[in-house]
């Protein structure tokens, strides 16, 4: 009960009294297990792993009636070994303690929950490559698992990283458009890993400038929700886009759809995002303008001012002007 509560010492100091008193209590396992839980929730690692392991030397001492649940109690104990090995920041050596927990003869569960934390931990090991096959390998395995959609976004964001982007595109496209018979049994986890991995890998091509990739998934991530709050700020972000892209009658018209809805919300009064969303797509729609005018005025005049273009026989049979003379005199190069 002090466990459940957060009361970490006196838990400890109970349990370290009742294997003092009780050392050949069949309960002792369990003891033990709780014990280092809760010195692993007080920061001593040390001592929580030394409690760990002696889980799984007490379970060897045991009698065969209760070999199930003590085998039960050792496999738990090595999970929860590779557990505070990650939580010390030890990525190398959690990562090679949960590679051995999927060797065991676990629950389908908790085998797919030791490969993820194993490449998992090769991420933050700074192991790019091998992280990348164990997360590949975790996807073909396990890809109904609850952990697949963040193993996407992860798979996605370091293929990205060291720049493997046609493989990370393809990552995100595959998780926003073609897994919805597995988000059906976890629809807010897809939802929430979709929209992250989207948003983030949408971003940094931007700003990476592969505008191509970007308005890609932007525009998957418009079609995961039909709510404004959600689908208005991605239609801005394809504008922009297109803009880049210099196809202007595109992006005005995302913009021009951003401002027509907003306004058909004003009897709703919608939101202070909304609104400030609204006008700044006013004002890109302005700019737009602003600059195709721009650019038409500019063809007219250069067109105005440019002569006829002559035939080369017209060309050659011109006696040079006297400007010509002057510029061929000064083009030459002046004695020393």
């Amino acid at each position: 009960m002090y466990r459940k509560q957060g009361v970490f010492i006196k838990s400890s100091a109970v349990y370290e009294k009742f294997l003092k008193i009780h050392s050949d209590d069949p309960r002792v396992p369990d003891a033990l297990l709780e014990l280092g839980r809760a010195q692993r929730a007080m920061g001593a690692y040390k001592n929580a792993l030394n409690r760990f392991y002696s889980v799984i030397n007490s379970t060897l001492k045991l009698s065969s009636e209760s070999y199930e649940h003590y085998q039960l109690l050792a496999k738990t104990a090595q999970f929860e070994i590779a557990e505070t090995h990650f939580e010390t920041g030890n990525f190398t050596e959690a990562a090679k303690f949960f590679d051995r927990l999927r060797l065991l003869d676990l629950a389908p569960e908790d085998r797919a929950r030791a490969h993820f934390k194993a490449a998992g931990s090769l991420l933050y090991a700074n192991q790019a490559e091998p992280a990348i096959a164990k997360l590949q390998q975790f996807l073909e395995q396990w890809p109904a698992d609850a952990n697949a959609p963040e193993a996407r976004y992860l798979l996605a964001h370091t293929l990205r990283k060291i720049g493997r982007t046609e493989e990370a595109l393809g990552i995100t496209l595959a998780l926003l458009r073609d897994e919805h018979s597995n988000a059906a049994a976890n629809p807010k986890g897809w939802a929430y890993w979709q929209r992250r991995t989207g948003n983030q890998l949408a971003n940094d091509f931007f700003q990476n400038g592969d505008t191509l990739s970007a308005v890609a998934i932007y525009e998957s991530l418009a079609r995961l929700s039909p709510e404004n709050d959600w689908r208005l700020p991605i239609l801005y972000q394809t504008g922009l886009c297109y803009e880049r892209l210099r196809q202007s009658d595109r992006a005005g018209k995302a913009y021009r759809e951003i401002v027509e809805v907003v306004a058909s919300l004003k009897d709703k009064e919608p939101s202070a995002e909304l609104s400030e969303l609204s006008r700044m797509a006013s004002w890109r729609i302005g700019q737009l303008e602003w600059s195709q005018q721009t650019e038409r005025q500019l063809q007219q005049f250069f067109s105005a001012a440019l002569p006829p273009a002559a035939s080369p026989a017209t060309v050659s049979a011109t006696p040079a002007t006297d400007h010509d003379a002057h510029a061929s005199a000064a083009a030459a190069p002046g004695s020393l």
